[in-house]
């Protein structure tokens, strides 16, 4: 059994706690990255061998891919799909989730329409594949509405419409398997309304009710997955809402923050799971 993993050069820091998980535990760790992988890498893989990908890049997405035909034990379910409509998942699963268009129009009057359908001004464009809130952006009028819709249909960069919650913080529920495992609170900077938008965010460990934690567990279930990190945002009167679920996350900063193995646990995981297969 060896542990396969697509690493980028920016998340050699969760490949290097995989290796010591993995050492422990006398596991052999095969680090793919996109830079130098080779059509032959994986080719010895087995469905007893185990994978994750750590990049989220297109690249290692597309690597992941490939290894995936030799059937490695992953956090994929069965009804894992890559081709997936995200909110359409968590509508149908019954989640909790800001209301959300996610095609939107550079029509003005359609504009306008998708701008009502989500509760009015002012609203959160999110750009599709961002991270550390990068691409999300606040529209308070229609003018700075319609030029950054304008600005980013231009470019053909793929974004949706979304609900604006005042929150001063967020919930970040790390889960694996049927349990939440570990969870932080991020707090936002003065004058940001985004919560995690920045190299070093203002992060602390809380633990959430039951409630919660059965609502991230059910986010990250519905999209296939078994392990994932689940953004939930509370509104004033403290009704929890699913912002989206990362699969894979940044699990570091919670580990590093609460003290917490999440990577071990990864690891026995998978282990466990390629067991049983």
């Amino acid at each position: 059994m060896k542990f396969y993993y697509v690493a980028t050069e920016n998340k050699y820091d969760t490949a290097d706690l995989f290796d010591v998980s993995c050492k422990e535990r006398g596991i052999e760790t095969v680090r793919i990255d996109p830079d130098t992988y080779s059509y032959t890498d994986g080719k010895d893989m087995t469905k007893k061998d185990l994978l994750y990908r750590i990049g989220i890049s297109a690249p290692a997405i597309a690597i992941e891919k490939v290894l995936l035909q030799y059937s490695p034990t992953t956090f994929y379910s069965d009804e894992f799909l890559f081709p997936r409509s995200v909110h359409l998942a968590y509508k149908q699963a019954n989640i909790p989730v800001p209301k959300t268009v996610s095609y939107v129009s550079s029509n003005k009057e359609l504009l306008r329409s998708s701008v009502e359908h989500v509760g009015g001004l002012p609203v959160v464009i999110k750009v599709v594949g961002g991270s550390k809130g990068i691409g999300v952006m606040l529209a308070d009028s229609y003018e700075g509405l319609f030029s950054i819709v304008d600005f980013l249909s231009s470019r053909s960069i793929r974004f949706v419409l979304q609900e604006f919650i005042d929150a001063p913080s967020h919930a970040r529920l790390i889960v694996l398997g049927n349990k939440v495992i570990d969870s932080i609170e991020y707090i936002s900077n003065a004058g940001d309304f985004r919560t995690n938008s920045d190299d070093t965010p203002n992060v602390a460990a809380k633990k959430f009710s039951k409630e919660v934690e059965e609502i991230a567990i059910e986010a990250a279930h519905a999209l296939g997955v078994e392990f994932g990190g689940t953004d939930i945002i509370f509104d004033k009167k403290g009704n929890p809402y699913v912002l989206e679920v990362n699969s894979p996350c940044y699990f570091p900063r919670c580990q590093m923050t609460t003290g917490v193995d999440i990577s071990g646990m990864m690891v026995d995981y998978l282990v466990k799971k390629s067991k049983e297969r």
